[in-house]
This record gives structure tokens, C-alpha cells and sequence, in this order.
């Protein structure tokens, strides 16, 4: 299963959902991102009677960034090495013998080696302290969402800081099991930072090109036939059209005729 599976893990905000969705729109793989199951892998922890995610999910959202820093990164370190026991499970009940590229905080080198996993298939991504400072200050929504917390500011200033400590985890743990890893700071544009994921996980960009040219084609082929078939709809309508004619014109002449007869009967 792992040659059709590839996977890109790393720090928040480091480009791994938009080049894994990329990826995906290129070569026609699948996509699972691990970080929209974030709260699927909590409850089931805390229902398998996981203690730590049990303590976790106790915890307010909106609460959880008044924590000891130290405390924050070893909860997400512990839910990230349980969720990888769901993941495995949702890639082998959906995803068997299927092209797919997997991303998230949750894929963490730990994860890769446990199961053996080819380090040509897993890529990590860093994103620096002002990177990811300045992508969180073009989301509105962050900003909304921390307003809600008693100190918007501490609340905010703590994320990044629990952000770059997790940055250098998945720094220490790359250089641990020698993996993969780019830093995005900004001097990489996403296109670059794109080419160069492609050329680690073996990724032909040609491919993807020769790809796009064929759906590009059957594109063109599918308008022809829809004009094609919108052409022969309206040979068929103007068709109708004249026998309706033809038998209100019929219906018309029989009327004629009876009129006729019976006005001679007068």
C-alpha cells in the first residue's frame, strides 16, 4: 500500500494542505488531511480510555492556550502519536490501493517509523515564528476566535510561541531519523517549496503535465459532443415541431371537410 501513499507532515502554516491539495488537482490523488480529524481522534482517545486525552478533552478550547507551553506541546505530541493509530486505520478501510498524499500536524517521524514507512514517501514541512506570524495575521477568523478567550493577546503571542516549539520538535525528530524536512520562511515562493516536495517523493511535474493535457482534451472532446448532442436535440425538436404541424394541418383539412359536407346537407 505504502508506494501509492505519500505523506507531508510539519509545523502549522507551513504550506502542507495547499501543496498536498495541489498535488492532489496535478496527479489525481486522493487527499486526506489528518487535521480536520483532530477532534475525531480526541474523542475516540478519550472514549478508549486514553488518560492524557482524557485530560485533554476536559479542557476548554478556549481555555487550553492559558496552559504551561510545555504542557500545550506535549499534549498535541501525545494526540499526534495516537491519532496515528486512526490514520492507519481510515488509509487501510478507505484508501487501500489507492493513490493518495496524506498531511497534518499528526504525521510526525515517530509515525513513519513506526510502521516502516519508506522515508522517500514523508516530507516535513517547518514553518519559522514570523512565517506563520504573518500568515495567522491574514486570517480573520483567527483573530475572531481568539477575541472569544479572556486575554485575545496572551492567547495569541502563546499559539506562536507552543507553534515554534512544536517547529522545533519536528526539527529535532527529522534529524533523529534522518527525514526530510524544507523550512518555509518565506524566501521559498510555494512554487519552489512545491518542486522541491515533487522531487523528493519522486513525483514527475511532467506527469502531471501529460495529465492535464489529457483531461484538458477530453474536456474539449465532451463540448464537442455536447454540441453534437444539442444539435441532434434540435434536429429532434424541429422534427416534433413539423409533425405536430403536419397533424394540427391534418386535423384542420378533416374539420374542412366535415363543415363542408354538412353545409351541402343544408
Amino acid at each position: 500500500m505504502e508506494n501509492n501513499v505519500y505523506y507531508i507532515g510539519g509545523s502549522p502554516c507551513s504550506f502542507k494542505t495547499a501543496i498536498a491539495d495541489k498535488i492532489s488537482a496535478d496527479f489525481g490523488f486522493r487527499a486526506y488531511n489528518s487535521d480536520n480529524h483532530i477532534e475525531r481522534y480526541l474523542e475516540i482517545g478519550a472514549k478508549k480510555r486514553n488518560k492524557a486525552l482524557k485530560k485533554m478533552r476536559k479542557v476548554s478550547v478556549l481555555e487550553q492556550w492559558f496552559l504551561d507551553l510545555d504542557v500545550q506541546v506535549a499534549n498535541e505530541i501525545e494526540l499526534y502519536t495516537y491519532a496515528g493509530k486512526v490514520i492507519r486505520g481510515d488509509l487501510k478501510r478507505f484508501y487501500k490501493n489507492k493513490n493518495i498524499v496524506v498531511e497534518g500536524c499528526p504525521i510526525i517521524p515517530e509515525f513513519i517509523d513506526r510502521n516502516k514507512i519508506e522515508p522517500s514517501n514523508y516530507i516535513v514541512l517547518i514553518a519559522s515564528k514570523s512565517f506563520e506570524r504573518s500568515i495567522f495575521e491574514q486570517r480573520e477568523y483567527i483573530r475572531r476566535y481568539l477575541n472569544l478567550t479572556k486575554d485575545p493577546e496572551l492567547a495569541f503571542e502563546n499559539w506562536l510561541k507552543r507553534d515554534e516549539l512544536l517547529a522545533s520538535y519536528y526539527k529535532e525528530e527529522c534529524e533523529k531519523y534522518g527525514y526530510k524536512f524544507i523550512e518555509v520562511n518565506g524566501k521559498k515562493s510555494f512554487d519552489d517549496v512545491y518542486t522541491e516536495v515533487l522531487d523528493h517523493l519522486g513525483l514527475d511535474i511532467a506527469d502531471a503535465e501529460k495529465r492535464a493535457k489529457i483531461l484538458e482534451e477530453m474536456s474539449e472532446i465532451s463540448k464537442e459532443q455536447d454540441k453534437k448532442d444539442e444539435t441532434l436535440k434540435l434536429d429532434e425538436i424541429e422534427e416534433m415541431a413539423k409533425k405536430v404541424a403536419e397533424e394540427i394541418e391534418k386535423t384542420g383539412m378533416q374539420k374542412n371537410r366535415k363543415k363542408d359536407k354538412t353545409i351541402g346537407q343544408t
